[in-house]
């Protein structure tokens, strides 16, 4: 009798490893926890790329499977603010590097083990130049599960074309306004305060005239929901960390998340990572297996 899926790290590495390639050596889950975290990264050596002005935090939630009730995550995402660039990314996974650094130093043999089934496959951090000024493309760096590599892309988004609709509302204290626009494949709808004048937002959004606090697609597969909006009380430093980046472009990437989502068993090959099923009380190879694809950017 089938019961259940296991993701197995099969590598002539030492233990160690196993920590290092984000998952948990033996982990048994169900057919519908789809989650597979991206690979730790250490966080000691960094450059200074500005000083934060205001720092956002946000609530998101990400239906990677509308077809699964399990297949929503939650997750927090912070925006740094600077003079000349912005900087949002991950709090979970960033915790999650600063504990395996801090794992690092303290052992040789790191064997911190990362929750893989609490944040979806693929971690990315944007850099934001074009609200400020400064260059016209912006930064993306992104990592995918399996690997150690980094990837690192220019991408040179289109401009937003932003339709107030005149609807208002407070979020958080803040007087807010509604805008609604399409971005590669999605309709989304934020909610934006002039009384914030940065034309940012979370992920890749911004060219409201003030901050968006809010903002999530029709479908309501991805929402960005603002917590917190502080400015730093001490110097915050920007940092973008000095790790094994792989210079690409957002065509490659995209090609390549969507192997790992749709080729799933083909992908982890490449990684020797196998796929299992434990059917009798005996584990099998899974031959062919795939995860939900359902991305921000549909195209």
């Amino acid at each position: 009798m089938k019961k259940i899926f296991c993701l197995f790290l099969i590598s002539l590495l030492p233990f160690s490893v196993y920590a290092q390639q984000g998952f948990r050596q033996g982990q048994v889950v169900t057919e519908k926890e789809l989650g597979i975290a991206p690979d730790f990264q250490t966080t000691t050596n960094f450059d200074v790329i500005d000083q934060a002005k205001l720092v956002v935090t946000y609530a998101v939630t990400m239906n990677l499977a509308p077809e699964y009730e399990e297949g929503i995550f939650e997750d927090v995402w912070t925006l740094e603010i600077g003079q000349k660039v912005s900087k949002c990314y991950s709090q979970v996974l960033h915790k999650e590097d600063l504990d395996w650094t801090k794992s690092e130093t303290l052992s040789d043999k790191p064997t911190l083990i990362r929750n893989a089934f609490i944040y979806p496959t693929v971690g990315e951090e944007v850099y934001k130049y074009s609200p400020y000024g400064g260059r016209k493309e912006d930064i993306v760096t992104l990592r995918l599960f399996g690997f150690d590599d980094v990837y690192r892309y220019v991408d040179d988004k289109p401009a937003f074309n932003w339709q107030l609709t005149g609807e208002k509302k407070v979020i958080l204290g803040y007087n807010c306004q509604k805008g609604v626009a399409d971005f590669r494949g999605r309709t989304y709808e934020a909610w934006f305060t002039t009384e914030l004048p940065f034309r940012d937002g979370p992920y890749k959004f911004d060219g409201l005239p003030g901050l968006i606090l809010d903002i999530q697609d029709k479908e309501g597969h991805y929402h960005w929901s603002c917590t917190g909006v502080e400015v730093p009380k001490k110097k915050m430093e920007i940092k973008q960390y000095k790790w094994n980046y792989v210079p690409t472009d957002r065509k490659y990437v995209r090609r390549r998340v969507e192997r790992a989502y749709k080729e799933t068993t083909q992908y982890l090959l490449t990684t020797r990572i196998y796929l299992v099923e434990e059917v009798n009380g005996q584990y099998q190879r899974v031959n062919k297996f795939s995860l939900p694809y359902n991305p921000i950017e549909r195209n």
